[in-house]
């Protein structure tokens, strides 16, 4: 990871934890469905029956996040272990028999998240439940060139051209239309 190359002699490391939805705070459906429940709502919102999140509590999230400090030496992407469910599973779980409507999918979103993306694999890392991501390897003066290049053509208003080079970098990024949309879009 690039950090880890700028730290410099300060011995500061760095890595990333990779998960889901936090269960209750932002991004999660749950504290919707709880307050349409408590409103004696006659049905769910479900965007897709298809669609599924990756689901963590608050105390599984900072048990993945000490355990993955406790596992780092810097640079690694640790993902953890865990299940897929359907949104559809939640809101039964939350309010049995309460029938569901299908609203659809918003534009950008996606009908299944994914912890690691088709250029990466896991690699077991002897701790129950966490695995690495093993990415593609980059060389950082490429990447140092592309980001000033980046950087410049985003400076100069030619924001086209920045998610061109970024298009070069990260070949699977879904960047159609990316520097026409509006930066609260993105």
């Amino acid at each position: 990871m690039a950090a880890n190359n700028l730290s410099g002699d300060i011995g500061a490391r760095f890595a990333v934890v990779r998960y889901g939805k936090v269960v209750g705070w932002r991004g999660s459906v749950a504290p919707l469905f709880q307050r349409l429940i408590a409103e004696g709502a006659h049905e769910l919102p479900i965007t897709d029956p298809r669609m599924t999140r990756f689901w963590i509590t608050l105390n599984q999230g900072v048990d993945f996040v000490l355990s993955s400090l406790a596992l780092m030496r810097g640079g690694e992407i640790f993902v953890p272990k865990i299940l897929s469910p359907k949104m559809t599973d939640l809101a039964a779980a939350m309010a049995p028999g309460l029938p569901i409507r299908v609203i659809g999918i918003r534009p950008g979103e996606k009908l299944h998240e994914e912890l690691l993306h088709e250029a990466e694999h896991a690699v077991p890392t002897g701790t129950n439940g966490i695995m690495l991501a093993a990415p593609r390897a980059a060389d950082l003066a490429i990447l140092s060139r592309a980001f000033d290049e980046m950087a410049e053509a985003a400076a100069t208003g030619h924001a086209e051209r920045a998610v061109q080079i970024l298009a070069r970098l990260v070949p699977e990024a879904r960047l159609d239309g990316a520097a026409s949309r509006p930066a609260a879009a993105r």
